[in-house]
């Protein structure tokens, strides 16, 4: 099963992907802050990310540049 890491602030298209994600038979995971991808990606085995360069708190390029 393919891991999924959601970065994306606006709920209803985080939880948009999610769904259609999980119906493709991956398990996909959302977050809303780059803080907590980073926390995310520094903790497990993520295959996949959907990243939203537009982030509250750190840019989505920072978080790129992290990964």
């Amino acid at each position: 099963m393919l891991n999924v890491l959601i970065v994306e602030d606006h709920p209803g298209l985080a939880n948009s992907l999610t769904l259609g994600l999980r119906e493709e038979g991956m398990a996909p995971r959302a977050v809303h802050l780059g803080r907590e991808a980073i926390a995310v990606l520094d903790g497990g085995a993520i295959d996949l990310v959907v990243l939203d360069l537009g982030l509250p708190d750190v840019d989505g390029l920072d978080v790129l540049q992290h990964m």
